[in-house]
């Protein structure tokens, strides 16, 4: 039984909150919800959804790093998107983080998000695939 690994990644900055940036409980990871900020916690790409959804993909793919993972072991992403007009920016970067990975998704206009001036959240989930069994020889 493999203790829960917390996952806070020093470039993405302190925590002010009883969280963590993300959690390995064994094969899976879970990502706390990302918004465009940097180390210092300041916005990055003010008004640009292109600019903040690529920064939040680096976040994740960082989270994602520290338990062992890639951006094709997630599973799920879901996002917080303050406008619909952002969708056809978000769909772009995530085609550039994720490649041919197609993981299922889940994605809702909402009135506001943390922090102050974030366009946008993103969360995710990853599986990490069972190693395969020791082949047992006679």
């Amino acid at each position: 039984h493999m203790p829960k690994q917390f996952l806070n990644p020093p470039d993405l900055g302190a925590l002010d909150g009883p969280y963590s940036q993300g959690v390995r409980s064994g094969n899976t990871i879970w990502v706390s919800a990302q918004a465009a900020q940097d180390a210092e916690g300041r916005i990055v790409g003010p008004n640009d959804p292109e600019a903040q959804c690529r920064a939040i993909f680096q976040r994740i793919g960082a989270v994602l790093a520290a338990g062992g993972a890639t951006p094709v072991d997630v599973v799920m992403v879901r996002g917080f998107l303050k406008h619909r007009d952002y969708i056809q920016a978000t769909w772009k970067v995530r085609k550039q983080f994720f490649g041919e990975h197609r993981p299922a998704s889940t994605t809702l206009m909402v009135s506001d998000v943390e922090p102050a001036g974030a366009l946008m959240s993103f969360e995710a989930v990853a599986s990490l695939d069972e190693p395969a069994p020791e082949k047992v020889t006679a």
